[in-house]
């Protein structure tokens, strides 16, 4: 049996400066901390938390289109 896959639609993340500046230390330890690269490694870092999240679209709620008869009765009886 096969399935269809649920829909998905890109997210951006919009990193604030805190996040930027974490990521872009990360990187400057894992390249060994190299001196006058710093705008590079912030670059990167922005580069990398903008990329686009897959996320799935969650299906909505089916609507009931008429009340239950328990709803029906006591609408009726007010």
């Amino acid at each position: 049996m096969t399935t269809t896959p649920a829909p998905h639609f890109k997210e951006q993340h919009q990193p604030n400066h805190e996040e930027i500046a974490r990521r872009a230390y990360e990187i400057y330890v894992t390249q060994g901390k190299p001196c006058g690269h710093a705008m590079d490694h912030w670059l990167c870092a922005e580069k990398e938390l903008r990329l686009p999240v897959d996320l799935p679209v969650l299906a909505a709620p089916k609507a009931r289109t008429k009340p239950s008869a328990r709803v029906a009765m006591a609408i009726a009886n007010h």
